[in-house]
Protein backbone atom coordinates (compact mmCIF):
# COMPACT_ATOMS: atom_id res chain seq x y z
CA UNK A 1 0.00 0.00 0.00
CA UNK A 2 2.75 2.32 0.31
CA UNK A 3 3.20 2.13 -3.70
CA UNK A 4 -0.01 2.96 -4.11
CA UNK A 5 -0.29 6.29 -1.64
CA UNK A 6 2.63 7.17 -3.37
CA UNK A 7 0.58 7.54 -6.75
CA UNK A 8 -2.40 8.61 -5.03
CA UNK A 9 -0.40 11.64 -3.12
CA UNK A 10 1.05 12.53 -6.89
CA UNK A 11 -2.16 13.07 -7.88
CA UNK A 12 -3.95 15.45 -5.53
CA UNK A 13 -0.04 17.30 -5.73
CA UNK A 14 -1.62 17.57 -9.47
CA UNK A 15 -4.88 18.84 -8.66
CA UNK A 16 -6.11 21.88 -10.53
CA UNK A 17 -9.03 21.90 -8.60
CA UNK A 18 -9.78 22.74 -4.45
CA UNK A 19 -8.79 19.20 -2.57
CA UNK A 20 -12.55 19.55 -1.37
CA UNK A 21 -14.14 19.33 -4.86
CA UNK A 22 -14.91 15.96 -5.42
CA UNK A 23 -13.06 13.59 -8.56
CA UNK A 24 -14.97 13.14 -12.20
CA UNK A 25 -14.07 10.58 -14.23
CA UNK A 26 -12.75 13.38 -16.97
CA UNK A 27 -10.36 14.58 -14.00
CA UNK A 28 -8.97 11.40 -14.09
CA UNK A 29 -8.52 10.91 -17.62
CA UNK A 30 -6.86 14.18 -17.75
CA UNK A 31 -4.28 13.09 -15.37
CA UNK A 32 -4.01 9.89 -16.54
CA UNK A 33 -2.73 11.37 -19.82
CA UNK A 34 -0.59 13.78 -18.63
CA UNK A 35 1.46 11.76 -16.72
CA UNK A 36 1.64 9.38 -19.84
CA UNK A 37 2.89 12.30 -21.80
CA UNK A 38 5.51 13.12 -18.73
CA UNK A 39 6.38 9.46 -18.09
CA UNK A 40 5.73 7.53 -21.92
CA UNK A 41 5.37 4.63 -19.88
CA UNK A 42 2.10 2.27 -19.96
CA UNK A 43 3.22 0.77 -16.64
CA UNK A 44 3.37 3.67 -14.37
CA UNK A 45 0.02 5.01 -15.63
CA UNK A 46 -1.48 1.30 -15.13
CA UNK A 47 -0.51 1.35 -11.70
CA UNK A 48 -1.35 5.16 -10.82
CA UNK A 49 -5.06 3.95 -12.11
CA UNK A 50 -4.94 0.96 -9.95
CA UNK A 51 -3.90 2.83 -7.16
CA UNK A 52 -6.67 5.77 -7.91
CA UNK A 53 -9.23 3.18 -8.03
CA UNK A 54 -8.56 1.79 -4.76
CA UNK A 55 -8.47 5.02 -3.08
CA UNK A 56 -12.00 6.31 -4.77
CA UNK A 57 -13.20 2.40 -3.37
CA UNK A 58 -13.09 4.44 0.34
CA UNK A 59 -15.04 7.05 -0.93
CA UNK A 60 -19.33 7.62 -1.08
CA UNK A 61 -20.54 7.81 -4.63
CA UNK A 62 -19.64 6.44 -7.89
CA UNK A 63 -15.76 5.44 -8.38
CA UNK A 64 -14.68 8.13 -10.95
CA UNK A 65 -12.08 5.07 -12.21
CA UNK A 66 -14.85 2.59 -12.46
CA UNK A 67 -16.00 4.91 -15.49
CA UNK A 68 -16.11 3.44 -18.92
CA UNK A 69 -14.17 6.39 -20.11
CA UNK A 70 -11.40 5.68 -17.76
CA UNK A 71 -11.55 2.07 -18.87
CA UNK A 72 -10.83 3.13 -22.46
CA UNK A 73 -7.81 5.20 -21.86
CA UNK A 74 -5.93 2.71 -19.86
CA UNK A 75 -6.92 0.07 -23.40
CA UNK A 76 -5.75 2.33 -25.22
CA UNK A 77 -2.78 2.77 -23.19
CA UNK A 78 -2.20 -0.84 -22.82
CA UNK A 79 -2.48 -1.33 -27.06
CA UNK A 80 -0.13 1.36 -27.72
CA UNK A 81 2.41 -0.12 -25.18
CA UNK A 82 5.16 -1.12 -27.10
CA UNK A 83 6.08 -4.96 -27.80
CA UNK A 84 8.21 -6.16 -25.21
CA UNK A 85 11.94 -6.90 -27.13
CA UNK A 86 13.45 -10.22 -26.35
CA UNK A 87 16.90 -10.48 -26.77
CA UNK A 88 18.41 -12.74 -28.91
CA UNK A 89 19.96 -15.75 -27.95
CA UNK A 90 22.89 -17.62 -29.04
CA UNK A 91 22.87 -21.01 -30.06
CA UNK A 92 24.92 -24.08 -29.36
CA UNK A 93 26.42 -24.28 -32.38
CA UNK A 94 27.21 -20.94 -32.13
CA UNK A 95 28.55 -21.34 -28.98
CA UNK A 96 30.64 -24.12 -30.19
CA UNK A 97 32.21 -21.69 -32.88
CA UNK A 98 33.57 -19.14 -29.86
CA UNK A 99 34.82 -21.87 -27.74
CA UNK A 100 36.50 -23.19 -30.76
CA UNK A 101 37.99 -20.40 -31.72
CA UNK A 102 41.92 -20.15 -31.55
CA UNK A 103 42.63 -16.23 -31.31
CA UNK A 104 45.84 -15.56 -29.17
CA UNK A 105 45.75 -12.33 -28.13
CA UNK A 106 44.76 -12.37 -24.98
CA UNK A 107 41.58 -9.91 -24.76
CA UNK A 108 39.89 -12.63 -27.27
CA UNK A 109 40.90 -15.05 -25.00
CA UNK A 110 39.61 -13.59 -21.54
CA UNK A 111 36.26 -12.67 -23.52
CA UNK A 112 36.24 -16.30 -25.11
CA UNK A 113 36.70 -17.69 -21.61
CA UNK A 114 34.25 -15.32 -20.30
CA UNK A 115 31.02 -16.06 -22.08
CA UNK A 116 31.82 -19.42 -21.85
CA UNK A 117 31.25 -19.30 -18.17
CA UNK A 118 28.32 -16.82 -18.61
CA UNK A 119 26.73 -19.63 -20.98
CA UNK A 120 27.78 -22.93 -18.59
CA UNK A 121 26.74 -21.21 -15.37
CA UNK A 122 23.74 -19.45 -16.50
CA UNK A 123 25.46 -15.81 -15.29
CA UNK A 124 24.45 -12.48 -16.02
CA UNK A 125 27.29 -10.61 -17.52
CA UNK A 126 27.95 -8.22 -14.41
CA UNK A 127 27.94 -11.68 -12.53
CA UNK A 128 30.77 -13.31 -14.15
CA UNK A 129 32.79 -9.81 -14.59
CA UNK A 130 33.19 -9.34 -10.72
CA UNK A 131 33.72 -13.25 -10.04
CA UNK A 132 37.11 -13.90 -8.19
CA UNK A 133 39.11 -16.76 -8.09
CA UNK A 134 38.13 -17.88 -4.46
CA UNK A 135 34.52 -18.00 -6.37
CA UNK A 136 35.62 -20.79 -8.58
CA UNK A 137 36.14 -23.95 -7.36
CA UNK A 138 37.46 -27.39 -9.43
CA UNK A 139 36.46 -31.11 -8.79
CA UNK A 140 36.42 -33.76 -10.72
CA UNK A 141 33.13 -33.55 -11.98
CA UNK A 142 33.64 -29.71 -13.07
CA UNK A 143 33.33 -26.61 -10.96
CA UNK A 144 31.39 -24.89 -8.58
CA UNK A 145 30.41 -21.25 -9.04
CA UNK A 146 29.64 -19.15 -6.07
CA UNK A 147 27.87 -15.94 -6.74
CA UNK A 148 27.75 -13.52 -3.64
CA UNK A 149 24.69 -11.80 -4.48
CA UNK A 150 22.24 -11.57 -7.60
CA UNK A 151 18.70 -9.81 -8.79
CA UNK A 152 17.04 -12.45 -6.80
CA UNK A 153 19.53 -12.62 -3.69
CA UNK A 154 20.69 -9.31 -2.42
CA UNK A 155 20.94 -10.22 0.80
CA UNK A 156 20.99 -13.83 1.37
CA UNK A 157 24.02 -16.58 1.73
CA UNK A 158 26.04 -16.94 -1.56
CA UNK A 159 24.75 -19.53 -4.13
CA UNK A 160 26.56 -22.64 -5.21
CA UNK A 161 26.46 -23.34 -9.01
CA UNK A 162 27.35 -26.82 -10.38
CA UNK A 163 29.25 -26.87 -13.64
CA UNK A 164 29.42 -29.69 -15.17
CA UNK A 165 33.18 -30.29 -17.04
CA UNK A 166 34.30 -32.51 -19.57
CA UNK A 167 37.60 -32.92 -21.70
CA UNK A 168 37.02 -31.37 -24.87
CA UNK A 169 38.24 -28.35 -25.72
CA UNK A 170 34.67 -26.80 -26.40
CA UNK A 171 34.33 -27.66 -22.89
CA UNK A 172 33.35 -23.97 -20.89
CA UNK A 173 35.24 -25.26 -17.54
CA UNK A 174 38.51 -26.50 -19.70
CA UNK A 175 38.58 -23.12 -21.66
CA UNK A 176 38.68 -21.48 -17.94
CA UNK A 177 41.00 -23.31 -17.06
CA UNK A 178 43.40 -22.77 -19.42
CA UNK A 179 42.44 -18.95 -19.45
CA UNK A 180 43.32 -18.80 -15.38
CA UNK A 181 46.58 -20.18 -16.42
CA UNK A 182 47.71 -17.13 -18.85
CA UNK A 183 45.52 -14.64 -16.88
CA UNK A 184 47.19 -11.44 -14.66
CA UNK A 185 47.88 -12.27 -11.11
CA UNK A 186 44.69 -10.91 -9.72
CA UNK A 187 42.37 -11.28 -7.70
CA UNK A 188 39.50 -11.28 -10.34
CA UNK A 189 38.96 -14.20 -12.64
CA UNK A 190 38.86 -11.75 -15.59
CA UNK A 191 40.63 -8.89 -14.29
CA UNK A 192 41.24 -5.51 -16.47
CA UNK A 193 44.71 -5.52 -18.23
CA UNK A 194 45.91 -2.06 -17.40
CA UNK A 195 44.85 -2.51 -13.44
CA UNK A 196 44.71 -5.91 -12.77
CA UNK A 197 43.46 -5.29 -9.37
CA UNK A 198 40.47 -4.64 -10.31
CA UNK A 199 37.36 -6.42 -12.83
CA UNK A 200 37.41 -6.14 -16.39
CA UNK A 201 35.03 -3.73 -17.13
CA UNK A 202 31.21 -3.81 -18.79
CA UNK A 203 32.42 -1.81 -22.07
CA UNK A 204 35.86 -3.60 -22.18
CA UNK A 205 33.35 -6.75 -22.28
CA UNK A 206 31.06 -6.20 -25.16
CA UNK A 207 33.45 -4.54 -27.01
CA UNK A 208 35.79 -7.21 -27.06
CA UNK A 209 32.97 -9.66 -27.28
CA UNK A 210 31.51 -7.65 -30.38
CA UNK A 211 34.90 -7.62 -32.27
CA UNK A 212 35.42 -12.00 -31.63
CA UNK A 213 31.98 -12.07 -33.06
CA UNK A 214 32.72 -10.08 -35.96
CA UNK A 215 35.69 -11.95 -36.82
CA UNK A 216 33.60 -15.49 -36.53
CA UNK A 217 30.89 -13.91 -38.37
CA UNK A 218 28.47 -14.51 -35.23
CA UNK A 219 25.22 -11.80 -35.81
CA UNK A 220 25.53 -8.62 -34.23
CA UNK A 221 22.39 -9.34 -32.60
CA UNK A 222 23.72 -11.42 -30.25
CA UNK A 223 24.95 -9.78 -27.46
CA UNK A 224 26.92 -10.61 -23.76
CA UNK A 225 22.46 -10.76 -22.59
CA UNK A 226 22.67 -13.44 -25.16
CA UNK A 227 24.44 -16.68 -23.25
CA UNK A 228 22.22 -16.36 -19.98
CA UNK A 229 19.41 -17.20 -22.55
CA UNK A 230 20.74 -19.23 -25.01
CA UNK A 231 21.50 -21.67 -21.95
CA UNK A 232 18.25 -21.48 -20.67
CA UNK A 233 16.46 -22.38 -24.09
CA UNK A 234 18.97 -24.88 -25.15
CA UNK A 235 18.43 -26.62 -21.43
CA UNK A 236 14.65 -26.92 -22.49
CA UNK A 237 15.00 -27.85 -25.87
CA UNK A 238 16.90 -30.68 -24.37
CA UNK A 239 14.21 -31.57 -21.85
CA UNK A 240 15.03 -30.03 -18.49
CA UNK A 241 11.58 -29.12 -16.64
CA UNK A 242 11.34 -25.29 -16.40
CA UNK A 243 11.14 -25.13 -13.14
CA UNK A 244 14.68 -26.32 -13.12
CA UNK A 245 15.97 -24.36 -15.16
CA UNK A 246 14.38 -21.02 -13.79
CA UNK A 247 16.11 -22.08 -10.43
CA UNK A 248 19.30 -22.99 -12.25
CA UNK A 249 19.57 -19.61 -13.92
CA UNK A 250 18.42 -17.83 -10.54
CA UNK A 251 15.15 -16.34 -12.75
CA UNK A 252 12.09 -14.93 -10.21
CA UNK A 253 9.18 -17.88 -10.00
CA UNK A 254 6.09 -16.27 -9.60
Amino acid sequence: MTTYARFVKKFQDNRVLPPTAPTSDQEVVAYLSRLYEASSSATTVQSSASALKWYFSFWHGPNPCASPWVSAFLEGVRRTKPATVHRAKISQAELRLVLRSNQQRMRQRRVRAYVGLLYAACLRPAEGLHLTREDITFNSDGMIVSIAKDKTNKKGSPRSIPVLGGTSPVCPVQVLKEWLQIAPDSPFVFPKFSDPKNPMSYDSARDDWKKLASILGISKMISLHSFRGGAATQAIKDGAPLDEVMRFGRWRQH
